[in-house]
Order: structure tokens, then C-alpha cells, then sequence
């Protein structure tokens, strides 16, 4: 099996529960990518070489994690949405800057060099990526993926079925 075709397949699972980048998303919603709509949850066309995992595609970290080895893959945009509880704005915009530095700061990630809000989006991505690591080598958190081929770390216990954006704020109408 290729990594593309891993990669994809995890991606996959990934996506049933609307973890997915926004590019990707845009590409699912547009027909670009030759697969499916992401969000049924329905597999990926033949022409793309990838199906549904046949496996599990979910589960907890049990002690003894690190048994095996000690190198993980992780995706930062999954661990903030396990973290929040939902799918945050996109990490550019105001908002979507501060739920994440919020989520980091409640499981004490801090920086004494001046404060996460001092960091790039790329160095608060490293951040939750080294956060899920950490959770790893603790014990805990859970994984989304094909054992055989290749899983994604997340620093939950439990995962949610679904990570769907909030729904936007109730406006009050202009007088």
C-alpha cells in the first residue's frame, strides 16, 4: 500500500467526523478530488484507488503506548477540533486565532517568551502537535485511522461522531 493511499485512507476516517482541511473540503464539495462528498461519508470513487478501511477506524491509547516505537502522526487542524468540541473558524481569522490559543492555554501550554499570541499559526500548529505527543506518551488520547497502514494521534479520550462548525450568532435586527 503507498502512503499516498494511506494518507487518503486516514484522511478518509478522518472526514466521517469532519476533520478535514479546508482545501480539502473545498475540493469534496467541488467533485475535484475523485471521491465523494466527505460529508455522507461514502467511499472514495474506484478511479481514486482508495476505499473505506476495512478495519477499525477508531480507538483509545491504552498505558504502553510507546512500546512500539516512538514517532506518531498527528494533524493539528484534528487536534483543535478534539479539543474545542467542534470545528473552529478558519485559523486566519481573529476568532479562529483566539479558539485556539484558548484551547492550547486550558491544557497549560504556555510560553514564557511573550505568550502564544506572539507565535506564527505555524508555531501554534507545532504546539498542539507537541501537545497530542504529549498526551501520547502520557497514556491517553485516542486515534482515528487504519492500524494496518497508518493512524492519526488525537489528545481526547473520547471522540466525538462529528466535528461541525458552531452555528453562526443570533443577530438582533438593526433598528
Amino acid at each position: 500500500m503507498s502512503v499516498t493511499a494511506s494518507a487518503t485512507r486516514c484522511s478518509f476516517a478522518a472526514a466521517c467526523r469532519s476533520i478535514r482541511s479546508r482545501r480539502q473540503a473545498r475540493r469534496w464539495r467541488h467533485g475535484r478530488s475523485g471521491s465523494a462528498s466527505a460529508s455522507t461519508c461514502s467511499p472514495p470513487s474506484r478511479r481514486s484507488g482508495c476505499s473505506r478501511p476495512r478495519r477499525a477506524v477508531s480507538g483509545r491509547i491504552g498505558e504502553g503506548a510507546l512500546r512500539f516505537g516512538r514517532l506518531c502522526e498527528t494533524y493539528p487542524d484534528a487536534v483543535f477540533c478534539s479539543l474545542i468540541g467542534h470545528r473552529p473558524p478558519p485559523k486566519r481569522t481573529p476568532w479562529g486565532l483566539q479558539q485556539r490559543i484558548a484551547a492550547l492555554r486550558l491544557r497549560g501550554v504556555v510560553d514564557a517568551d511573550g505568550g502564544l499570541w506572539h507565535r506564527t499559526l505555524d508555531e501554534l500548529d507545532a504546539c498542539a502537535a507537541a501537545y497530542a505527543a504529549y498526551v501520547l506518551a502520557s497514556g491517553g488520547g485516542s486515534w482515528v485511522g487504519d492500524p494496518r497502514e497508518g493512524v492519526i494521534v488525537l489528545p481526547v479520550e473520547e471522540l466525538l461522531p462529528r466535528y461541525d462548525p458552531p452555528p453562526p450568532p443570533a443577530r438582533a435586527p438593526l433598528a
